[in-house]
């Protein structure tokens, strides 16, 4: 008896939860402690629900698409633009979804890039790039320090680095498979991004916690809404996911599940870093643990 290919529960889950999270992640500690706890925290649960509502209503727009009642005919946004729009408009909505997509992919690609560069410094101590002003080849080591989220100069710019092209490495091969056939990548990326939350808060118990270093009201909360807004900017994903979805998978399940799984994420990566280290705004997580355990 052959099997219905597609995306079933727990897959629907380590897909959307690896669209919420990423990168980004070493960041948020850093945000929680100088913002204060209060401010991401409420952000984070009103965003949380509004993104995941808004995807629940991108589902039933496609869904009463004539012919597309059960996602029958993968239709994606552009095709709802279209549909509900108009084609006047649905040109313009095209043009903004994809530079939207650009951007959000563009600012994935730096994160991990400079998340990757932060990791070969904590293995190998050491990472290096092409630079292009100032040209030639730039090293920096963990004996030199690093300040911000990149560990190299802010007023350098760079064709590539070694965290950029493991980045293209492990991204590009990816491209040529279908959602489906990426699936079992995303699976084992979630389970890896639970193993590395856990290994981080147990680092964090192992420092200390220290609630002083967490107010309830920071100093600078000005990044706050950006930040959570662009970790939840999955709704891009969501035709493509219910396009290659098991007709067992439950939508809303899948959905709240995976919402509330990754804002759990967030919030307590957030607070339990931020008691256990002292940071400044630029502060990457995964820097600090490398120089702890330097």
């Amino acid at each position: 008896m052959s099997q219905v290919k597609g995306i079933g529960g727990f897959g629907s889950t380590a897909l959307l939860v690896s669209s919420m999270t990423g990168p980004g992640l070493s960041t948020i500690p850093a945000l929680f402690q100088q913002s204060g706890w209060l401010p991401p925290v409420f952000i984070f649960l009103v965003i949380a629900v509004l993104s995941g509502c808004s995807a629940l209503f991108v589902c039933e727009a496609l869904s009463n698409i004539k012919g597309n009642e059960k996602f029958q005919s993968k239709v994606e946004l552009t095709t709802i633009a279209q549909v509900y729009l108009g084609r006047k408009y649905h040109y313009v909505f095209q043009v903004l979804l994809y530079l939207a997509l650009q951007a959000v992919n563009v600012t994935s690609i730096i994160i991990a890039a400079q998340t990757f560069d932060s990791m070969f410094i904590t293995i190998f101590h050491g990472t290096c790039g092409l630079g292009v002003s100032p040209g030639g080849w730039f090293c920096v080591t963990d004996s030199e320090g690093i300040t911000g989220n990149s560990p190299f100069s802010s007023d350098d710019y760079f064709i590539f680095t070694f965290g950029y092209l493991l980045t293209a490495v492990m991204v590009i091969p990816l491209g040529f498979f279908s959602l489906v056939e990426n699936i079992a990548v995303q699976m084992i990326s979630f389970i890896v991004l639970i193993a590395v939350l856990i290994q981080w808060c147990v680092a964090f118990c192992q420092e200390g916690l220290k609630p002083e270093l967490l107010p309830a009201i920071g100093n600078n909360s000005t990044t706050v809404l950006g930040i959570v807004i662009f970790n939840y900017s999955f709704i891009t994903t969501i035709p493509s996911w219910v396009n290659d979805l098991k007709p067992t998978a439950n939508i809303h399940k899948c959905m709240w599940v995976s919402v509330i799984i990754s804002t759990i994420f967030y919030i307590v990566l957030g607070i339990l870093g931020a008691m256990a280290y002292q940071m400044d705004a630029s502060s990457d997580i995964l820097s600090i643990l490398s120089a702890n355990d330097a």
